[in-house]
């Protein structure tokens, strides 16, 4: 983990120099100030960098405000987004359609493309303690659409929200060891976690699925975790999920699929991501087969050719067109 920022002691206007310098690289232009009546401690740590940032911030005895005006937003348009996830203290913002306060235990955002006041607000011991993740807007309407206007935090005491937290720490802790190609994918995992998160905030919380639903949810997953199995049948799926072989296939119906459709689609679609991986380009066509649960390569080979049309060796040499 990189330390971006680091403070101990009385001279308020070096940290108000010296840190909003930091403020103005890491997030974007705006004017900080900062109040305190005896030693103050700052703490700012980096773990990641891509496809967002993460870091953590700790102070002791520290009152600070950051406001971003439409003068700064003019000279520095950033389309950017700040997530924060606070576990002591309390951030109070105050935006031009609406003011809202991010408590301890809550997650809730400061968007850079309007302009806003924050006042961080230590706890009764004068701490204040968070995690904030750095978002290209453009990425976070991709699982939040209705933004510029997510100002009503949610709670990461319960449901999902835990689990935003828990990623958070996660990326806060272990960021710099994550390689990009892993990284991506768990902060895809994070965001759409934070947009149903939202979501609920926004429209109150979800309906329980059906039971309908959940039952075609669990003969899904089923499938999928057995794929291997070349001799997987839909009594056999349908005893795992405590049905009749009748009532699965009703199910399925209603999904508008049938359980031959389900099973080889899903055998193609993985047998496909498989021959495009570099990692196993190196693996026979023939082993691929019979891991995606065929029996034969030819059989797999007619399946695939339908389905994409191209044969799995022209569709390998295709996605790796560099290789020798």
């Amino acid at each position: 983990m990189e330390t971006l920022y680091a403070y101990s002691g009385t001279d308020m206007k070096a940290v108000e120099e010296s840190y909003g310098a930091v403020v103005r690289q890491e997030f974007y232009d705006g004017d900080l100030i900062i109040n305190g009546s005896s030693k103050i401690d700052v703490t700012v740590r980096k773990a990641l960098s891509h496809p967002i940032s993460v870091a953590e911030t700790s102070t002791s005895k520290l009152n600070l405000r950051f406001r971003r005006s439409w003068s700064h937003i003019r000279k520095n348009r950033v389309d950017l987004i700040v997530l924060w996830a606070v576990h002591r203290g309390m951030i109070r913002v105050a935006r031009p359609n609406g003011d809202y306060d991010i408590c301890r235990g809550q997650c809730g955002f400061t968007d850079a493309r309007t302009a806003f006041h924050a006042d961080i607000i230590p706890d009764d011991r004068g701490r204040f303690e968070a995690v904030h993740s750095i978002i290209p807007a453009h990425l976070l309407t991709t699982y939040i659409p209705w933004l510029p206007d997510p100002n009503t935090p949610f709670s990461i005491s319960s449901g999902s929200g835990v689990v935003v937290d828990a990623m958070l720490k996660v990326f806060a802790q272990f960021g710099d060891r994550l390689s990009r190609a892993a990284a991506e994918p768990m902060v895809s995992s994070l965001l759409h976690t934070v947009g149903g998160m939202v979501a609920e905030v926004r429209d109150g919380a979800p309906a329980r699925l059906k039971i309908a639903d959940r039952r075609f949810s669990a003969i899904d997953a089923y499938v999928t975790r057995h794929l291997s199995n070349s001799d997987l049948s839909a009594s056999a799926v349908a005893k795992s999920c405590g049905i009749s072989v009748r009532y699965l296939s009703y199910l399925l119906k209603a999904h508008n699929t049938s359980y031959s459709e389900l099973l080889w689609s899903k055998r193609l679609e993985k047998s496909r991501e498989w021959l495009a991986l570099p990692a196993m380009r190196d693996v026979p066509v023939c082993e691929i087969a019979y891991r995606a649960g065929y029996k034969s390569t030819a059989h797999f080979s007619r399946q695939f050719k339908a389905a994409f049309g191209t044969t799995p060796n022209s569709y390998r040499i295709a996605a790796h067109p560099h290789a020798t």
